[in-house]
């Protein structure tokens, strides 16, 4: 096992909400690419569906409480199999970190700094992230239990204050163009959700509280919230032809608030709290594929690997030839199976698991009436 320092749940709490909300800066567009005007819908269908593969991780976790997702899988699929899961898992997180280490290097020099180019942005992502994963767990659980709400306000706040641009007939027709289509859409975008499963990632790391089911729903029910009112929002402020060929929704309606002649484009103010998400997003992806791999290589340390994958990251992130390629392998390809591999597998251990008890019970039954026979 890693030797890092213990999280309280509301640490860890704070890292998923964060990793979860920071999405609703994207996710408005996109479900509007598969259900148009009941594109909210279709995220909450997505949400309930991470709620039910949430449900199988929760209960798979707290056979092992002294385990985290990887030695979970070699405890449940024996060592061969929980070394291909692990290694799953590894590639999942490495090419997240590279994809979104992509789309927000391009997102900042294309909106806020147009003449810094987006490789050096993503130099100072990369060296945050070799940073902060140096640092470790706990200083990243406390600086997300810090800014949580800071974030949270930052991504709501300037929506709100677009009320003067709402247009109420944009919501309709309500269900788009059928329920057939929302749910698609929620099949599809049900990854936007699959960070929550970096919690049994770290599980072995996290104090459980007496009620652990609030340690997954919790996060899960507040970056909710948070992506469907921002998808609502920026459809009361946009029309659907207008949102669907916006890559950054929330940003452009940010931009839209004045307070009077001399305050403008505040959207500069907030934008310094979605950094700081962002930038902490972009680490805690980074320092899990770390972790990971040092599980699976079962080492105690995951240091070593900081410098390498750091370098791998950035070389990944600039395979995509522009921003329009990233975004379309982020949410038309990450997003459908970043759910599949983030909910299903969990599942699939949890059955293997529950099969397997009866045969330990047995075993132990028989064990304990040969002691009584002798």
């Amino acid at each position: 096992m890693i030797q890092q320092g213990k999280i309280g749940p509301r640490e860890a709490m704070s890292i998923i909400t964060i990793m979860i909300s920071v999405n609703a800066l994207l996710s408005g567009a996109i479900a509007a690419d598969y259900a148009l005007h009941a594109g909210w819908l279709a995220i909450i269908v997505a949400g309930g569906l991470a709620a039910l593969g949430t449900l199988f991780s929760a209960r798979l976790m707290a056979h092992y409480p002294d385990k985290g997702l990887i030695g979970v899988g070699q405890e449940v699929l024996g060592p061969t199999g929980g070394f291909c899961i692990g290694l799953l898992y590894f590639n999942l997180f490495l090419l997240a970190s590279a994809l979104f280490l992509r789309l927000e290097a391009d997102r900042i020099a294309l909106v806020y700094l147009p003449d810094t180019p987006a490789p050096v942005l993503a130099l100072f992502m990369t060296l945050a992230g070799l940073g902060g994963a140096y640092l470790g767990l706990e200083a990243l659980g406390r600086t997300s239990l810090v800014f949580s709400s800071v974030v949270i306000g930052g991504l709501l706040l300037p929506l709100f204050m677009s009320a003067n641009f709402w247009n109420w007939n944009n919501l309709f027709p309500l269900l788009g163009t059928g329920i057939s289509d929302i749910i698609k859409g929620g099949l599809s975008l049900h990854g936007l959700f699959s960070e929550i499963i970096i919690l049994a990632v770290f599980y072995s790391s996290i104090k459980i509280s007496s009620s652990p089911m609030s340690l997954w729903y919790q996060p899960l029910l507040i970056g909710l919230l948070v992506n469907v009112i921002a998808a609502l929002i920026t459809l009361l402020v946009f029309s659907v032809p207008a949102i669907t060929e916006n890559i950054f929704p929330v940003v452009q309606t940010s931009r839209l608030i004045y307070l009077g002649r001399f305050f403008q484009r505040i959207d500069a103010f907030f934008a310094f709290f979605w950094m700081i998400a962002i930038c902490l997003k972009f680490i805690i992806l980074f320092f899990t594929s770390n972790v990971i791999l040092a599980e699976l290589l079962k080492l105690p340390y995951y240091k070593p690997f900081i410098v390498p994958l750091g370098i791998i990251v950035f070389s990944l992130a600039f395979l995509p030839s522009d921003l329009n390629q990233a975004t379309h392998l982020a949410t038309h390809m990450a997003w459908r199976w970043s759910g599949i591999i983030a909910f299903l597998l969990p599942a699939v251990m949890l059955i293997i698991c529950q099969l397997k008890q009866p045969k330990k019970q047995t075993k132990q039954s028989g064990k304990g009436k040969g002691k009584q026979d002798e």
